[in-house]
């Protein structure tokens, strides 16, 4: 998935602002951390942009973005295809872990 959004991004963004896209993603995954104990973990966040949703599902210290044309996807059906897939395999994670521990 992350290398559709970097294609996306190539096709629109120099490789500056491609960086700052990337940076500002990561800063706003680790702000939202600060708030895990009063709140919750943060499930995903979606940005909608005039024709463009972006998808961020936090995975431990890495991100999965999913950019995506909204003329031709429906947010919510995609986030409902998503999210469980990405919850399953956070679980793998988890359980792998533990086994390696």
């Amino acid at each position: 998935m992350r290398a559709k959004v970097v294609i996306a991004l190539s096709r629109r963004l120099p490789s500056t602002k491609k960086e700052m896209f990337f940076m500002e993603n990561a800063l706003m995954h680790r702000m939202r951390k600060e708030f895990d104990l009063d709140l919750g973990q943060v499930r995903f966040t979606y940005v909608e942009r005039a024709e463009r949703g972006l998808f961020s599902f936090p995975m431990y210290d890495q991100l999965l973005l999913v950019s995506f044309l909204r003329a031709h996807v429906n947010s919510l059906t995609l986030v409902e295809s998503i999210a469980p897939l990405v919850d399953r395999y956070k679980k793998e994670l988890e359980n792998m872990s533990q086994v390696l521990a």
